[in-house]
């Protein structure tokens, strides 16, 4: 695990609860975009350093990272990120797309005008992806574009659940 860069770092007049949200949402999103392996071990000192927060604000970041699923902790053996089965992400696929659904008849009656432009937008480039090849750019837009339906339905507990759903398949894959 490379935790050498040091994009997550907040600057040196943060609070301590600014850096205690900065180094959760860093070391989340770290874990949601897939870019740490499963069962890759995480060490208090890295993440300090990358995060340039203390040992007990990190302490406090894993202990919450472990009740909300994204890791796991054993005695002795230390903080690890989770493993999936291919079971439980068929359930947790099956979850999402029923939120999905719920979230997407409610973006129908609940969008805005400039909800409705947004993704119109987002849809026309990625027609253009498609057009030039660019599965990338194309996946980028699609991730978007549920994004935006999700947003759009104006529901903020289904989307935080839905949300939470995603970590399970990242580490999936």
């Amino acid at each position: 695990m490379d935790l050498s860069s040091n994009n997550g770092t907040p600057d040196k007049a943060g609070t301590s609860a600014t850096r205690y949200s900065q180094a959760y949402e860093g070391l989340r999103s770290l874990l949601l975009s897939g870019s740490i392996e499963p069962n890759t071990r995480l060490t208090e000192a890295d993440l300090t350093q990358k995060f340039n927060v203390s040992r007990g604000t990190m302490r406090s970041v894993l202990v919450r990272l472990v009740q909300e699923g994204y890791v796991t902790s054993e005695v002795n053996r230390g903080v690890r990120t989770r493993s999936f089965s291919a079971e439980e992400a068929a359930d947790i696929l099956e979850a999402r797309e029923t939120l999905e659904s719920a979230l997407a008849g409610k973006a129908a009656e609940r969008a805005t005008e400039e909800d409705i432009r947004e993704m119109r937008r987002t849809l026309e480039a990625m027609e253009d992806a498609q057009a030039r090849g660019d599965q990338a750019e194309y996946s980028r837009g699609n991730r978007r574009f549920h994004q935006q339906v999700k947003e759009a339905a104006h529901q903020m507990t289904p989307a935080r659940a839905y949300d939470g759903l995603l970590y399970p398949l990242v580490m999936r894959q």
